[in-house]
């Protein structure tokens, strides 16, 4: 099925919404919103060669820990406005993306169950993941790791109605690290792969059989409620950097 302008609108906003639904009955331990600013740097040539170029972001992020586990939900708007111009110096795309993530928690053994969508959008492509799997959560100390490992179910068209994907069409893991420094700077890494696609899944995204993507972050701590991040960022056949690309990232974000 093809998805219209309107359809891919309704369906980023019921993968958000998804998480919102699930104990809505729990109680709630922590909640969490920020507001983030953000433009990314593209630096390398891969980049350029993957028609990637530098922009402006908007984001909205909830994060809540409820007594059964927790889930995150949030969007973001790439080139809102239309403000950066494309490698050919005409104003650039908008996308659009949505992404949610619920950890259930199976008992104090550090396991959980693990469910991630991720959606992007634009005039030209529409790309739904939806991880379920495994995560499991241990702390060193001050450093905290998660990995979860799962199945990739992906839902999505490229350029024509009959360029569609709809199953499951790969693994994914992924890898989650975090350690302070002290009360005002705290270092993070991000590694989430694809493995294994199917060919219909690299066909209809011109995408390999591997693809990963990589954040290394440093985040400094103005108040409680206001972060300063940079990151470098990797992506390697992944979200549309089909020959790849590096980007240094940076943000502010101010919650409540």
């Amino acid at each position: 099925m093809f998805l219209n302008k309107k359809q891919c609108a309704a369906a980023l906003c019921l993968s958000g919404l998804s998480s919102v639904s699930f104990h809505s009955n729990a109680e709630v331990l922590d909640s969490k919103t920020s507001f983030n600013l953000g433009y990314i740097h593209e630096f390398s040539s891969r980049s350029e060669d993957s028609g990637k170029y530098s922009l402006p972001i908007f984001s909205i992020v909830n994060k809540t820990t409820t007594d059964w586990g927790g889930f995150s939900i949030g969007g973001q708007i790439d080139n809102l406005f239309q403000v950066a111009d494309d490698l050919e110096g005409e104003p650039g795309n908008q996308s659009f993306k949505a992404f949610s993530t619920v950890n259930y928690n199976l008992g104090d053994s550090g396991f959980k169950l693990w469910y991630e969508n991720f959606a992007v959008g634009s005039l030209s492509m529409f790309e739904m993941t939806n991880y379920l799997g495994v995560t499991y959560a241990k702390s060193f100390g001050d450093l905290k790791t998660a990995t979860s490992v799962g199945a990739n179910y992906v839902f999505g068209h490229a350029g024509t109605a009959s360029n569609q994907i709809q199953g499951f069409n790969s693994m994914a893991a992924k890898f989650t690290m975090s350690y302070p420094i002290n009360d005002k700077l705290s270092l993070s890494m991000l590694f989430e792969s694809h493995i294994n696609r199917t060919d219909e899944y690299r066909d209809v995204f011109n995408y390999d059989d591997f693809g990963y993507k990589l954040n290394l972050g440093m985040n400094y701590h103005i108040t409680d409620n206001s972060i300063l991040t940079i990151q470098y960022a990797d992506r390697t056949s992944w979200a549309g950097y089909n020959e790849g690309g590096d980007s240094l990232r940076f943000y502010w974000s101010f919650g409540f």
